[in-house]
This record gives C-alpha cells, structure tokens and sequence, in this order.
C-alpha cells in the first residue's frame, strides 16, 4: 500500500486493490454498518458501480435500536439519508431487516429497493443466492441452503458450515464483491474503527 492510499486508510476511507476487474456483472455485500462507515461506504459503490447491492441487516449497527429503543429517532435521522445515496444509484438493490433496524421506518423510506423481512432466495446470472440477517434464520430451510451457491449474512461472527459448493459470505468480515459469471469473489476491508463503532466502543458515532 503506497503512502497515499495509507493516509486515506487512517482517515476512513475504503481501500482497494486496482486490481479489482471492472467488467462483468458485479453483486456487492455489506451488512451491520455503523453510520460512521456511511460516507466510505457510498464513495466506494461510487467508484466500484455494482449491479446488484445486497446489505444484510443492521442499517445503523452502533445505534442498536433492539437494546436502546429510544434511539429511534437518531436511528431514523441517520439512515434518512444512507437509504437515500443507496437509492440514488442505478442497480438493484436488497436489505435485509435486522435486529436492530426500525422495519416500519425502512419500508416507508425506500421506494425502488426491495425489503426482504427475514431472507430471500434471489437469482442473479444462473447463481442462487440466499440472503439473511442471521444464519440461525434459515437453517431449517435445507432445500433452499442445497440450492444455493452463495449464502450472505451478517449479525455475528457465527458461521456454519454447508456443502462445499456453497460458498457462504459473512458480510461482518469485510465487504465482499462477487462476479456471479466467473464466481470471483473480492474481499474488501471495511474502514478503520468499523468495529469499534459496531460494539460501541469510545462511543463512536453517536
């Protein structure tokens, strides 16, 4: 990493390989993003221009509405306009709801975005995908799991192991772009403090 891209790193921003190949169909995954991730998270589908956008829950994880309910207005204001830069870009777009997210408020807010309640199979170039919040939620669900190629979640650092032909995804871990046509897959890091910021630590964010 060259110094400028270090210096950048430090203050927040998302850094990439130059390798990353532009073309093809390009599906991106993040999930449990705290609001001070918001700003690296937009320049970086910014520069990257994916086709899909798949965010799996927890719109505002250092807010965790679940655990502090009265958050919610914060919590509102705050993801207002990170749905709306989401929305701004021509792709298709999922979210996912999470523990910690307002459904009611998400559902009135986004227009062209689909809301998936708990998870969703969805299919993008002959690949399934089965998208959820928490892993626990569709593990009963074994024909859907067979099915699929890619499984993307997040909430925690909890993974199961299926089929090595699955390849499941935890969007905790870093910001994932997939080329559904070749099955490349690029593993991005999130911005510096993003998990300091998801379990609250020095009160990031708020």
């Amino acid at each position: 990493m060259n110094i400028i891209n270090t210096i950048k790193k430090i203050f927040g921003s998302i850094i990439y390989d130059d390798s990353i190949d532009h073309e093809g169909v390009k599906v991106l995954h993040i999930t449990d993003t705290p609001t001070t991730s918001y700003g690296a998270i937009i320049n970086l589908i910014e520069a990257l221009r994916p086709d899909y956008i798949i965010h799996t829950g927890d719109l505002a994880d250092n807010i965790k509405l679940e655990i502090y309910p009265e958050k919610i207005d914060l919590y509102n204001k705050k993801v207002r306009k990170f749905l709306l830069n989401l929305e701004s870009f021509d792709c298709e777009r999922y979210i996912v709801i999470g523990n910690h997210d307002n459904p009611v408020f998400i559902k009135k807010a986004l227009e062209g975005t689909q809301v998936v309640e708990t998870y969703k199979a969805i299919r993008i170039c002959n690949r399934n995908f089965l998208i959820t919040h928490k892993l626990d939620d569709i593990l009963n669900e074994e024909k859907l799991i067979q099915s699929s190629d890619y499984i993307l979640h997040g909430h925690s650092f909890y993974d199961v192991k299926f089929s090595k032909h699955i390849k499941v995804l935890n969007g905790l871990e870093g910001i994932y772009l997939i080329y559904p046509e070749t099955n490349r897959i690029y593993q991005i890091e999130y911005p510096i403090g993003t998990n300091d910021s998801r379990m609250q630590r020095f009160g990031t964010g708020i």
